[in-house]
């Protein structure tokens, strides 16, 4: 999205809800790609204009409807919308530092904290999966719904990215879920030297 894209990159929760950008539209076609040859059965996205446009591109080859689930927004980042993590960093640190380091109980200001996300995320997923068991489906959701419900242990690394001139390449949460231990984490860190953050157990 252009808030993605924006230098520094601007937090986009719930109420920033804008169409994906062109490098988005390609990322979509190619996760849609990636998942042609596969049996889905049904397709479930966010409200979000972005996760449906991403849902939408996936269903084309498919032949499916896109099914929404309102519970799987993403979350509500409050009064750090539309702003750089650098500006919160800056401007409130305190606040910044307790959800760097405990996001779980420590959310965004006036916004939700991981344990809010994954309390209104589970029952819905919980739902959709008992509705279709032994099938394959596609679920498009947010980084914030995702990193509320990665298995108890796993690995995510919050923080910045930088790209190799320095420049902002993104900012916020990465990869929730990807890691399910901390040498793998290492291993990738070690194909990835611009990104900067803290490795936290979620």
């Amino acid at each position: 999205t252009a808030s993605n894209l924006a230098d520094p990159p601007i937090l986009q929760g719930r109420s920033i809800n804008g169409p994906l950008s062109e490098t988005g539209e390609l990322q979509a076609d190619a996760a849609a790609s990636c998942l042609s040859h596969l049996p889905i059965n049904a397709i479930y996205s966010s409200p979000l204009i972005r996760a449906q446009q991403t849902a939408k591109i996936i269903a084309n080859h498919h032949a499916l409807a896109v099914n929404t689930v309102d519970e799987i927004t993403e979350v509500d980042v409050g009064a750090w919308e539309h702003r750089s993590w650098h500006e919160i960093e800056q401007a409130e640190p305190d606040a910044y530092h307790r959800f760097q380091n405990d996001p779980a109980n420590h959310g965004y200001r006036d916004g939700e904290n991981l344990n809010d996300v994954s309390r209104r995320v589970m029952p819905a997923l919980q739902r959709v999966m008992s509705d279709h068991s032994g099938e394959q489906i596609v679920i498009k959701t947010l980084d914030g719904s995702i990193a509320s419900i990665v298995p108890e242990g796993a690995i995510a690394w919050f923080g910045m990215k930088n790209k190799a001139d320095g420049k902002w390449g993104s900012a916020g949460c990465f990869h929730q879920g990807n890691f399910v231990s901390s040498e793998n984490l290492r291993n990738w860190l070690n194909v990835h030297p611009f990104e900067t953050g803290t490795q936290i157990p979620l």
